[in-house]
């Protein structure tokens, strides 16, 4: 009679040296949080920094408006509607503050620098444009807003003053490249700027006003 075949019995048991698992650690990577957490702040700063000196440098012009001769009706109602209630000072604010928004929305782009504005009525009569802006004293920062006298016979004297200096405004905070840059450019953004300077100054009624 023939054995039975045995099975190897090598193949049949497990392995008799256990199996080892080698688990290298991985030496702990240095922490870069600190270095970047100061470069965020260094970041922080410049910017709010910037933004403080551009508020600064926006809201440091002054602001004059002369009264006009009140020997015409159209001087003593510029006068008494626009100068004495100091309704002309906001009007210049408020359409200075737009057209800043505007043309300088951030850091990158730079301010014109404006010292001093001043707001009066022509009196020569020379005007031919509702609204004239010169340079005035002795820096290049001054200017002078001349508003034509022919705004007071307007039917709404208020949205005609108002939009005057809208004019004004605009044209005076566009870099002009020293008086080089073309008329008719600085005439398209002036139109283009005015209807975005508005702002809330209040209502006049001058139905029954008498002068």
């Amino acid at each position: 009679m023939e054995e039975p075949l045995l099975g190897d019995p090598v193949s049949n048991h497990a392995p008799l040296l256990p199996v080892t698992n080698f688990n290298v650690a991985t030496p702990p990577s240095r922490s870069t949080s600190s270095p970047n957490l100061v470069v965020l702040g260094i970041f922080i700063l410049v910017v709010t920094f910037s933004f403080w000196a551009n508020y600064e440098v926006s809201k440091s012009f002054d602001v004059n408006v002369l009264h006009a001769t009140p020997h015409a009706v159209a001087g003593r109602c510029f006068n008494l509607f626009f100068v004495d209630n100091g309704r002309a000072i906001r009007l210049v604010l408020a359409a200075s503050s737009s057209v800043q928004r505007a043309l300088f929305p951030d850091v990158t782009f730079p301010r014109k620098p404006v010292h001093r504005v001043t707001v009066s009525m022509d009196a020569g009569g020379g005007l031919n444009d509702t609204v004239v802006v010169i340079r005035a004293g002795v820096a290049e920062n001054e200017f002078e807003v001349l508003v034509n006298p022919t705004v007071m016979e307007a039917a709404d004297v208020q949205g005609a003053v108002e939009a005057a200096v809208r004019h004004g405004m605009a044209r005076m905070w566009l870099w002009d490249g020293q008086g080089k840059a073309p008329r008719w450019l600085l005439d398209a953004m002036v139109e283009h700027l005015s209807p975005l300077a508005t702002g809330n100054t209040g209502g006049l009624d001058t139905s029954r006003a008498t002068f």
